[in-house]
């Protein structure tokens, strides 16, 4: 479980991080657009990250509903 939590804690440091260079970026408007590609390429990140846990609940779900149908048969 340690290791499930520091890995949660870098993830926000580099969430931090970034979100430190954004707002810098943002602050100059030259680099507004590199805000914003920053902004898309963080979201496509956590949209991609959402997407696998989505199949990991999806997976662990179909497991549990066949092992109670298997209980349930026995």
């Amino acid at each position: 479980m340690d290791n499930l939590a520091d890995k949660i804690r870098k993830e926000i440091e580099a969430k931090r991080d970034l979100i430190a260079q954004a707002e810098a970026m943002h602050a100059d408007p030259e680099k507004q657009k590199q805000t914003e590609e920053l902004v898309l390429g963080i979201l496509k990140e956590q949209l991609s990250k959402m997407k696998e846990y989505q199949q990991a609940l999806e997976s662990v779900l179909t497991s549990s509903e066949k092992q109670t149908k298997e209980e349930q048969d026995s």
